[in-house]
């Protein structure tokens, strides 16, 4: 028996999952320095731009206010619109519920102070708030094995660059993402209520998780979530002046941030963008591109919904089959990439899934990349397994990848990018889907030998 004073166990060996996913993400963020690197340098190209918005937006009085010619655009709107050529938009700001809260907070302090130290103040918070999934997963770890991690996987990502660079506050909502996630994956359901209250509160499209539990038959769960969801957001807006002014305002907002920014911009994650831009590319059909447009002029979350209420029926028909981790996968997938328009730091719901993965791998697969089984179903859920481990490599990574080879006289490029992040994330969930639906005897054969014809089925 261990006395209190004695250190913890040692951790276990690391997940063979975890380790694809260092090596997968190490070698993304290479090729993402290289042509960061050559673009930079031989064709002067705007990389910041491209990857996330033009350092100098104006925003503030950055002698003062920000670090050399860079203000943080999303902390500075609301915190010092005084000082700005600029006033407060619709913006993801603006449909946040507890964005005023965390805006009135941190302009207190920089009343009080200075508002460059209000920034490093919210900037330094963020930082911990981001990286505090690897932080609890990797907190057993010694530091010459978690470092590894913590920095490829958490540090020099997508997520915390743009994150950082916009000081948007969706990364208040992170920790409540891995909460929802870990207490999936735990089947500490209280947690996952914790978890999606607290992100809904930043993002309210994050009240979509509830889907989860009830792929899990927990209909209770799910309800007293959404009236703690919904409780929380009205409790941000009753403790101001005019709280119904207010509440009307908000609502105002969410039906106009859609189309905040526009379809055909790169800077545009959405599944919306990422089907209007490759439509729009000149070898698509002109009959398919007629079409999408058309369906997109309904509404700009046309394709989004669409996909959700698809998943959420098959979810919540076969989502008991599923592993916890990829259960989670699948529904953060449709809560955020939705809306019409997904900005670049919203690739922070992989931080959960990539935590998860580093601390308790995916489902299926031996050390050597293959299942035990031999069954054709089982096979199906490796590969379902393998997609979310390639499409939360694609989420982190800070790619620039342009479309075409740019010019001398370019100083900026198309990121196809944006393109393969959420194209990725549904095709990862549609393979995860499908390996968790139980198929008739007579469709099985088929589809098993259209995917490992060279895998004979195992005698009994």
């Amino acid at each position: 028996m261990t006395t209190p004073h004695e250190p913890a166990p040692p951790a276990g060996p690391t997940s063979p999952w975890a380790e694809r996913l260092l090596a997968l993400s190490s070698v993304l963020l290479v090729v993402s320095f290289l042509i960061a690197w050559c673009l930079q340098v031989y064709f002067h190209i705007d990389v910041a731009a491209a990857l996330s918005y033009v350092a100098d937006d104006g925003w503030c009085l950055p002698t003062t206010e920000g670090f050399g010619i860079h203000c943080f655009g999303d902390f500075h709107q609301f915190i010092a619109p005084a000082s700005s050529d600029y006033y407060p938009i619709t913006s993801s700001l603006s449909v946040s519920p507890a964005g005023s809260v965390i805006s009135d907070v941190f302009g207190w302090l920089a009343t009080a102070t200075t508002i460059r130290f209000s920034l490093v103040t919210y900037l330094l918070l963020s930082c911990v708030l981001i990286l505090a999934p690897f932080a609890i997963t990797l907190r057993h770890r010694p530091l010459r094995e978690s470092l590894p991690f913590l920095m490829v996987l958490g540090v020099l990502t997508m997520p915390f660059i743009t994150l950082m660079d916009r000081g948007n506050n969706l990364s208040f909502a992170v920790p409540g993402l891995f909460l929802f996630a870990f207490g999936l994956k735990k089947a500490r359901y209280d947690m996952c209520t914790l978890g999606i209250v607290l992100s809904a509160v930043v993002k309210p499209q994050f009240l979509i998780l509830v889907i989860a539990l009830l792929a899990i038959r927990q209909y209770r769960r799910a309800a007293l979530t959404m009236v703690y969801s919904g409780l929380a957001v009205l409790a941000t807006f009753v403790f101001y002046a005019g709280p119904v002014d207010r509440f009307q305002s908000w609502v105002s907002s969410i039906s106009r941030y859609s189309a905040h920014i526009p379809l055909a911009s790169d800077h545009n994650y959405s599944i919306s963008g990422a089907i209007f831009r490759t439509l729009s590319l000149p070898i698509a059909p002109e009959h398919l591109r007629v079409i999408a447009r058309h369906l997109l002029s309904l509404h700009t979350t046309f394709p989004g919904l669409l996909a959700l209420l698809l998943f959420s029926a098959v979810l919540i028909a076969f989502g008991r089959r599923m592993d916890p981790t990829a259960l989670a996968f699948v529904v953060l997938c449709n809560a955020t990439f939705l809306v019409g328009t997904v900005n670049a730091y919203y690739t922070a719901v992989a931080l959960p899934i990539a935590a998860l993965i580093v601390s308790s791998g995916l489902p299926g697969g031996g050390p050597d990349g293959t299942s035990t089984a031999r069954s054709r179903q089982v096979r199906l859920r490796d590969l379902g397994s393998w997609s979310i481990l390639i499409a939360v490599s694609i989420a982190l990574a800070p790619m620039v990848f342009p479309t075409s080879w740019p010019a001398l006289d370019q100083a900026y490029v198309v990121n196809a990018w944006s393109i393969l992040v959420p194209a990725s994330w549904y095709l990862a969930s549609l393979l995860v889907v499908l390996g968790s639906i139980t198929w008739p005897e007579g469709l099985r054969p088929r589809l098993g030998t259209a995917l490992h014809r060279s895998h004979p089925h195992p005698a009994p």
